[in-house]
């Protein structure tokens, strides 16, 4: 008789709180396959993710299971990325393809919320940690300074003797996948290309359902100014042919206490081929996270409620922001890219026109 795999059975679900004690009995059980190796044998003593870590995977990030008795997933997000926190398959099930099912469904969570890198720390030299990770596409690095989370988590698993062998940091860039199914990359734009980018903007708000006819001059116009976030002015291509950019520059909030720095997200540009495709949704989401990952801690725009509503905007009245414009309040949107960034916050903005 063959093996179940994981192609075949128990489907994979976002865990509830319920599921915790039994996703820590997993843990401990695949902890036993530690034996066989004298250099990791201490691993077997280490306790299991306590009831907060795997709320916080709940809440912040997502949990996945794969039946009680199988195993799960914990994803949290860190420093801008998505981080794998842990990953565990019952001793029994172990080898059928559980947890390369369980990593997919996580890799497939992260782009749909944007992230572009999934990021991990295994045991540098057993079999079944980083060697299984890089037959899936995960590369070992150093974690620099950029990253004050990360290294702030591998100084708390040093304190917890996880640390007892050598580990390894490990990252993969996560594919752009959007509905069409078509291969896309995203880049800032270049000087030399400014022209085109000029023609591009103009030619796609002739066809946009709403337009005022100078988003390409607008563009140019924020490219002067000190505003202008060269590593936030995107576009997307699909081989060498531009399908979208946008532009995110500063801005700021006019506060008791002074201005308040923000983004300015405007001009979203996608050419009519690739529209209602799910291009712009996915597009400025990994905006978005660049900028979360670049410090930035919110972003405003004026645009349609319902579009953004979906990537997860909402009147900037909600934040105590009012528009000094005179713009109906409801399309003047903003989101939040660290959460509670802006909690307590009042004031007035002035929009660009």
């Amino acid at each position: 008789m063959c093996k179940p795999d994981a192609t075949t059975t128990f489907e994979i679900r976002p865990a509830q709180p319920e599921d915790t004690p039994f996703l820590q009995a997993i843990e401990n059980d695949a902890a036993e396959r530690f034996r066989a190796i004298a250099e990791v044998h201490f691993c077997v003593a280490l306790p299991a993710r306590d009831f907060d870590e795997h709320r916080c995977a709940r809440d912040e990030g997502v949990a996945l299971v794969q039946s009680r008795q199988i195993g799960f997933l914990l994803l949290i997000p860190l420093d801008g990325r998505v981080h794998i926190l842990e990953i565990a398959v019952a001793f029994e099930h172990q080898g059928r393809g559980y947890g390369r099912a369980l990593i997919a469904a996580a890799e497939n969570w992260a782009v749909r919320k944007g992230y572009e890198e999934m990021t991990l720390t295994t045991f540098r030299d057993v079999p079944w940690n980083a060697p299984f990770y890089a037959r899936l596409g995960f590369e070992a690095f150093e974690v620099e300074q950029d990253r004050p989370k990360f290294r702030a988590l591998i100084a708390e698993e040093v304190a917890a003797g996880v640390h007892g062998a050598p580990r390894v940091a490990m990252r993969k860039t996560l594919p752009l996948q959007i509905e069409s199914g078509l291969p896309f990359v995203i880049r800032p734009e270049r000087a030399s290309e400014f022209l085109t980018i000029h023609e591009f903007i103009r030619k796609a708000f002739e066809t946009a359902h709403y337009a005022e006819g100078d988003e390409q001059d607008f563009v140019d116009e924020r490219r002067r100014t000190d505003t202008y976030v060269p590593e936030l002015a995107l576009l997307l291509e699909a081989g060498d042919r531009i399908v979208a950019h946008l532009m995110l520059t500063r801005i700021s909030i006019s506060t008791a206490s002074g201005p308040l720095p923000i983004l300015l997200l405007a001009c979203v540009a996608v050419d009519a081929e690739h529209r209602n495709r799910g291009v712009g949704s996915v597009f400025i989401e990994r905006a978005l996270r660049r900028a979360a990952t670049l410090g930035h801690a919110a972003v405003i725009l004026l645009g349609d409620p319902a579009y953004y509503r979906r990537i997860g905007f909402v009147s900037s009245e909600l934040f105590g922001v009012s528009s000094e414009n005179g713009v109906e309040a409801r399309y003047v949107q903003m989101r939040e890219l660290t959460p509670g960034a802006r909690a307590g916050v009042s004031g007035s903005i002035k929009l660009p026109s």
